[in-house]
């Protein structure tokens, strides 16, 4: 909360707790209050229907906890499960959250996973998104200026549009309509940021920073992951220490 007051967080968190999203939600542009769990987390073509996103809005798993959240808080439904979520389920989740007075994040595909014409059948959920103030979720990693270089480093420009700038390569594919506004839910450095060592991390930080006004769709990205210790490998070196140099 220090941090935040004297303005080193990022313009935009990622949060699972909803104490801490609700504390954070006046000090920053956008909060994303995200809870995760597989089985809901991936709709599938057997339950691509509008009646199925509406179930999953009030499911219990979510809605014990969404239900408490401040209406400015952003919801994010579904997160990097890599199966082919189509529009129907999207446009009933987000259905029901407008009747609600919420907005939600949807898909948060991690980086590759989708395809060049993947929007054609997510069209109906983009439009839908656009139309209606709703976000659109996108992991992206990878090195965006070739001054990080981990051991699986690509060196050609042409892959941009495969890692770090993967939303951008997809958006360019998609009439105005169908681009909603977007946030890079999951955003870092190519392999782990904190194997690219601070400077080289910040120096990536500060050139998307720079980069961020070109993309009039892109609102937010979050610096994924700083802090705490946990999942892939961050115990032996968390980021916490980084925070005040941010």
């Amino acid at each position: 909360m220090t941090l935040a007051r004297a303005g080193k967080l990022a313009g935009a968190t990622i949060i699972n707790n909803l104490g801490l999203a609700s504390a954070l939600l006046p000090l920053v542009p956008y909060v994303v209050l995200r809870i995760c769990r597989t089985d809901h987390d991936a709709p599938t073509a057997t339950n691509n229907t509008e009646d199925a996103g509406r179930a999953c809005f009030v499911d219990p798993f979510f809605w014990s906890v969404y239900a408490g959240a401040d209406s400015r808080l952003i919801l994010q439904y579904g997160n990097e499960e890599n199966q082919q979520h189509d529009g129907s389920f999207y446009v009933g989740l987000m259905k029901a959250a407008d009747e609600h007075g919420r907005k939600v994040v949807i898909f948060n595909d991690s980086v590759g996973a989708t395809t060049d014409d993947m929007w054609h059948g997510r069209r109906e959920a983009l439009v839908f998104a656009k139309a209606h103030g709703h976000f659109v979720g996108l992991h992206a990693y990878g090195e965006i200026d070739g001054t990080y270089h981990p051991a699986t480093a690509w060196d050609d420009p042409g892959m941009w549009q495969w890692f770090a700038g993967r939303f951008e390569h997809l958006y360019n594919l998609m009439p105005a309509e169908a681009q909603p506004d977007l946030l890079l839910t999951e955003w870092g450095a190519g392999g782990y940021q904190q194997d690219a060592g601070l400077d080289n991390w910040l120096r990536d930080v500060r050139t998307m920073q720079a980069w961020s006004v070109k993309w009039p769709y892109l609102k937010g990205w979050f610096a994924w992951t700083v802090g705490g210790a946990g999942l892939y490998g961050f115990g032996r070196d968390t980021l916490d220490g980084w925070l005040a140099a941010l």
